[in-house]
């Protein structure tokens, strides 16, 4: 009897994207707003121009598709390898790491420099795996883990309970 193939898991570059818009946008526009803050309380008046307005969303939509490129290989990196015997993904150092289902001690969530992920831990040695799917990709490598994980699984729970 044949074994079920793999599934592997990465972020797609328009999720990376997508990711990079609201995260960087949301601080640029910030700043940007900080500072015109800031220029009134100093009794400076700057207008706020249409062009102005223009050119911030354009440079944050540039920087934006670039971080999302960056990202994505980034992504294509950390990508997670979902079978029936376990899981593999990137440790903290980005080497990958095989994890069978029965060795999963816990999970909980994570950041890399603002990278949302789920940190998966190991029972014995502690070691982690960071799966840092997101977006549409996310559900898909959700729904393969449910798949092939114990419902009992504390990674299956921790999924559960987080509403993911």
């Amino acid at each position: 009897m044949e074994s079920p193939p793999e599934s592997v898991h990465f972020t797609p570059v328009q999720d990376c994207i997508i990711w990079a818009i609201r995260y960087l946008g949301s601080v640029l526009i910030g700043v940007y707003v900080l500072g015109l803050i800031t220029d009134q309380v100093r009794g400076r008046n700057v207008p706020l121009t249409i062009g102005g307005m223009l050119e911030l969303v354009t440079f944050v939509l540039c920087i934006s598709v670039a971080l999302g490129v960056l990202v994505f290989f980034f992504g294509w990196l950390g990508r997670v390898t979902i079978s029936s015997q376990g899981i593999e993904a990137p440790r903290y150092s980005g080497f990958h790491h095989f994890m069978h289902w029965s060795d999963v001690g816990g999970a909980q969530a994570g950041s890399l420099s603002g990278w949302p992920c789920t940190v998966v831990f190991s029972r014995g040695d502690k070691i982690a795996v960071y799966l840092m799917v997101l977006g549409r990709e996310k559900l898909k490598m959700i729904e393969k883990i449910r798949h092939y994980a114990a419902a009992d699984n504390p990674l299956v729970e921790y999924l559960l309970s987080a509403g993911d």
